[in-house]
């Protein structure tokens, strides 16, 4: 009886590991390593922008969020100029102007820290939402009391 207790659950261990799913981590962006045609078949909507990093969660996307400071894709995409920019950038950084790194900056990122966090002004349409609101109010108060509903 134990032998045939023992056979079966070796049985049914075995048929388990055949039927287990992967749970590893993607190792990286493969899309940096992968050709351009595999490359548009993945990614269509970044167009012409360079893969950079991994991005959130490992979509090529660009957000700007201080939280995770380093988007997977470039902001603009490459052109003549801007690869003519990053290769001098190679090069020492003294010889480039203040111009031309504040253009470096801007291939890769939209904003900076300082305009992310910058105020919106949303606080003056909520409060005029709210004033508007209760303006609707008292004069839908004072047609009532006009009319004999209250």
């Amino acid at each position: 009886m134990n032998r045939q207790l023992v056979k079966s659950i070796g049985n049914l261990t075995a048929r388990l590991s055949r039927c287990q799913i992967s749970t590893s981590a993607v190792l990286g962006n493969q899309s940096a390593v992968l050709g351009q045609e595999a490359r548009d078949k993945i990614h269509p909507r970044i167009g012409n922008r360079e893969i950079v990093g991994f991005g959130i969660n490992g979509s090529a996307s660009y957000f700007d969020i201080p939280e995770i400071p380093f988007p997977a894709i470039r902001f603009k995409e490459s052109t003549g100029e801007n690869l003519a920019l990053l290769d001098k950038q190679a090069a020492d950084w003294k010889t480039l102007t203040l111009q031309e790194k504040k253009d470096l900056y801007r291939i890769s990122f939209c904003q900076t820290y300082a305009e992310m966090h910058a105020p919106t002004g949303d606080w003056k349409r909520i409060i005029s939402f709210f004033l508007m609101s209760c303006s609707l109010t008292g004069w839908i108060i004072i047609w009532m009391k006009l009319y004999g509903m209250f």
